[in-house]
């Protein structure tokens, strides 16, 4: 897919990592799974999951993201975590941010 990007697109893309979504800690598979793509990708998987919630499901419903419809939920931690981890891969989008703040 990505190859495909760059070929008809002519840009230089690359995988910023794979995030785990509709995660169920509960169930055998989804450990197996998990893993498995761990083992695979190693350092390219995120770590943060992003679990089955029911607040999740409920936001776009509302017309709200998850931080305006229910930032106390297991959904909104869930993504605050993946953003620092995307913030700590990718340095150059937390530079602009800070010269942004007053």
């Amino acid at each position: 897919m990505i190859e495909r990007l760059r070929r008809s697109m002519g840009i230089d893309v690359h995988m910023l990592g794979i995030l785990m979504t509709m995660v169920n800690p509960a169930l055998n598979l989804t450990k197996t799974i998990a893993e498995k793509i761990r083992s695979r990708y190693g350092g390219l998987v995120f770590q943060s999951e992003l679990r089955r919630d029911v607040r999740l499901a409920e936001a776009p419903f509302h017309g709200k993201s998850i931080f305006d419809h229910a930032p106390a939920s297991a959904g909104a931690k869930a993504y605050g975590r993946l953003v620092e981890e995307v913030l700590r891969r990718v340095p150059s989008l937390v530079a602009p941010m800070e010269s942004a703040t007053p």
